[in-house]
């Protein structure tokens, strides 16, 4: 047993005072001989003994009631109260969840401690008293995937220096604390005890009010993409409390909100130029009620700092924009971080830098394959090869733009290249623009494997498939897709043999035109504008750009239901026929424009500044490989493929430490040789590291394009989740209005089973006062009435 206050059980000596009273009663008379008191003397001497034993009885019963009254206001606590006055507890079961989202590293300014240090400090104590009285103790940690981090051993906590780099997963966590519930139960009943165990869950938390988010329409894009789970915590708590669990909070972060300056975001060109000026647009947020200055951003390439901005200001609650420009020295990966730092001390450290991963190409080369080869007179117009080769050589007087070096081919020349499987290497996209429709094409599986590693392939279709009448057209169009049908085995599939894959994104059945081009034309009209070939035009002011021009005539291509098919714009006909569809095909894609640049055909390709940025959009896209994303969200596996098998691989992460993986790997599949997902899962609480990560391959002996013990290496840019480090907090009344269930109390108070075993023994010791008091009262009139006869 214990004292709540002990100070004030001292106040228990206090049993002393009618114990001196007394002595001192007894010394204020003095004894004087007196001859006619001999009788009386007689019989006090009959009564002396009875008169001494009820003068000691009263006394005893005062001296405890006023005992018992001091322990009664120091709050004696006795652990399994239930336990000793007959309750039939013997011992308890308590599940500590610690919340370990990277919010409780906040610091408040000259604190030596962070909310986690206070976490970790609140659970060995309520860890220890639950042991030492006979009990079990299971601690969970709330990070984005809850895991249990040790059962009755104190020791488990004091590995986790510090929380994780992600969010807070809590109903998963208290989801998984009913789990551990159930599993003592279920002990208990294989056992046979006839002992009940109190089982009772305390959360430990800065009380984030993202993690409380009453719904998932409640709760941010970013959280709900973190962590779906989140909006599900009313109903864990009501589930723990429906199977008579009782469920505790104890706040440990600031009242309402607290500062905290961090990135949140980085937005760049992911391809750009050799050579080119970069701009980096970073996004610093001061997320609290104060002024910060003195703000400093620096710039790191691949580890070597490069520029920086300092000495501006922030004020409360204000979002500020600073780009940042450079030059990528040199074609291929490269890591790019941006770090902040200001005066304010209490910020929290991991979302203080953020990284991407972008790529540098050389002057990329495309290969214009024209099927329509026109002279320089009235046919030039219809030159669709020949257009595209002049504008993607158009460069403007900044020197953006112009950075394609393109190549123009006749039909004849390309089916002559394209039997050999290494002539098309040199190249990172091909444009098939209006070329004739045959049976068969000898080489096809070459390109096929072309895309398949990789490469981009457009194909305009134009006026080679209008053969006049309905009947020819669509001769015409199942010839084109006969042609471009590719043996699956480019992709690595392990099927049939004989099967094949057609590269063209859907069915062609014939031609659309308009009845009379003066007057009745059409247009686009539905355009995703989040599609890369249209993103240059997704402003209100420039969207007239695509949807303006005149359309006579186009292929009518029916899309592939695949989800590897995407429409990026349809027509505003009857039938809403599409103007561009892209297709997925390997680490390449297919992007299929359905009209020609001919004037008999459309307008479109005569707008010059639509022209312009619509294929120098779409190109920029085809000459990247579809490969999967580089940056990525703290807590999301980084995965990646290789165009040859690695004999060895290594994962380096942001602080240097290697880990060599797995031999093991899948076979090919799209031309490509898969990496198995890998995730940094350290026992440390850290579910992942934030920053740089490098993946090192080592290809076989003997591949193409390496020496003898060279590798090659791909970056992956991992970042926390901006959202976690906006520090709202939920207040006590709020939170208890919408959570009635959740027991809520402060830091430094006694738990809730605590507290009722608190008041129940302080009751006991106060009716067990009064009862004293009645008796002293009662014997005191009964022993007077008695002497007085």
């Amino acid at each position: 047993m214990h004292f709540l206050h002990p100070l004030l059980a001292v106040g228990a000596l206090l049993f002393l005072g009618p114990l001196i009273i007394h002595l001192l009663n007894r010394q204020r008379f003095q004894k004087v001989p007196w001859g006619a008191m001999r009788f009386l003397l007689a019989a006090h001497k009959r009564t002396r003994r009875r008169v001494r034993l009820q003068n000691l009885l009263l006394l005893l019963l005062r001296c405890l009631a006023v005992a018992l009254l001091a322990f009664g206001l120091a709050r004696l606590f006795v652990k399994d109260v239930g336990g000793a006055l007959g309750g039939g507890v013997s011992s308890e079961h308590l599940v500590l969840v610690i919340d370990a989202s990277y919010s409780m590293a906040h610091r408040e300014s000259g604190a030596e401690r962070s909310l986690w240090d206070g976490a970790l400090e609140a659970a060995e104590k309520a860890a220890a008293e639950v042991i030492g009285a006979g009990g079990e103790v299971t601690a969970i940690l709330a990070d984005e995937h809850p895991r249990v981090a040790g059962r009755n051993n104190l020791r488990a906590l004091q590995r986790y220096r510090g929380p994780g780099s992600g969010g807070c997963d809590l109903a998963g966590a208290l989801r998984l604390a009913m789990q551990e519930v159930e599993s003592v139960r279920e002990v208990e009943k294989r056992s046979g005890s006839a002992l009940v165990r109190r089982q009772r869950v305390l959360l430990l938390s800065d009380l984030q009010r993202a993690n409380f988010a009453e719904s998932a329409e409640a709760a941010s894009a970013a959280v709900r993409a973190a962590a779906p789970t989140r909006s599900a915590v009313a109903s864990a708590v009501r589930e723990l409390v429906g199977a008579q669990v009782r469920v505790e909070a104890l706040g440990l972060g600031p009242k309402e909100i607290a500062s905290n300056v961090l990135i949140a975001e980085l937005s760049v060109d992911q391809a750009v130029a050799v050579g080119d000026p970069l701009a980096v647009a970073v996004r610093v947020e001061n997320r609290g009620p104060d002024p910060v200055s003195n703000v400093e951003l620096s710039l790191w390439i691949d580890g070597l700092r490069q520029v920086a901005e300092s000495g501006f200001a922030l004020a409360a609650d204000e979002t500020a924009t600073r780009t940042v420009w450079f030059n990528l020295p040199s074609a291929g990966q490269h890591a790019l971080e941006v770090k902040l730092s200001c005066s304010r001390a209490g910020d929290i450290e991991v979302d203080n830098a953020r990284g991407l991963v972008v790529e540098a190409l050389e002057a990329p080369a495309v290969l214009l394959v024209n099927g329509r080869p026109a002279s320089r007179g009235a046919d030039y117009e219809r030159d669709a090869a020949e257009l595209l080769r002049q504008y993607l050589s158009f460069e403007l007087e900044d020197g953006g733009l112009g950075r394609f070096r393109s190549e123009v081919l006749s039909w004849e020349n390309f089916r002559e290249r394209l039997r050999s499987p290494n002539e098309l290497a040199r190249y990172r996209a091909i444009a098939l623009c209006d070329v004739p429709p045959e049976a068969r094409l000898a080489g096809i599986e070459n390109l096929g494997a072309f895309v398949a590693r990789g490469g981009g392939l457009a194909l305009f279709l134009g006026e080679r498939l209008a053969l006049g009448t309905p009947a020819a057209d669509a001769r015409a169009a199942a010839d084109y897709e006969a042609m471009l049908r590719a043996p699956a085995s480019v992709l690595g599939d392990a099927g049939e043999a004989a099967a094949e894959l057609s590269l063209l994104p859907g069915k062609l059945s014939g031609i659309a035109r308009a009845a009379d081009p003066s007057f009745d034309y059409f247009r686009i009209g539905e355009v995703d504008f989040t599609y890369p070939a249209f993103r240059g035009m997704s402003a209100p002011s420039a969207q007239p750009l695509v949807r303006g021009p005149a359309i006579f005539a186009f292929a009518k291509l029916e899309p592939a239901a695949d989800p590897l098919v995407r429409v990026g714009a349809r027509y505003d006909d009857f039938e809403k026929w599409p103007f561009l569809v892209e297709r997925r095909f390997g680490s390449g894609r297919v992007v299929c424009i359905t009209t020609t640049a001919s004037l008999a055909w459309t307008e479109l390709w005569r707008q010059d500044r639509t022209a312009i940025l619509l294929l120098h959009d779409l190109f920029d896209e085809l000459v990247r490989p579809a490969l999967p994303p580089s940056t990525l969200r703290v807590g999301q596996s980084i995965q990646w493929s290789t165009a040859y098998e690695p004999r060895e691989l290594e994962l380096i992460d942001p602080v240097q430490r290697s880990v060599e993986l797995a031999a093991e790997r899948s076979g090919a599949s799209s031309g490509r040789f898969p990496i198995p997902p890998v995730m940094d899962e350290g026992e440390d609480a850290r579910a992942e590291t934030p920053g740089i990560w490098r993946l090192v391959a080592e290809p076989p002996v003997g591949t193409a394009g390496f020496g003898p013990g060279a590798s090659e290496s791909f970056y992956f840019a991992k970042n926390v989740d901006a959202d976690e480090g906006r520090l709202e907090y939920e207040t006590g009344d709020a939170l208890a209005q919408r959570f009635p269930e959740l027991a809520l109390r402060a830091a430094g108070e006694a738990t809730q089973s605590e507290a009722e075993a608190t008041a129940e023994a302080t009751r006991f010791l106060l009716w067990i006062v009064l009862i004293f008091l009645l008796a002293e009262t009662l014997l005191n009139m009964v022993f007077s009435r008695s002497r007085t006869r």
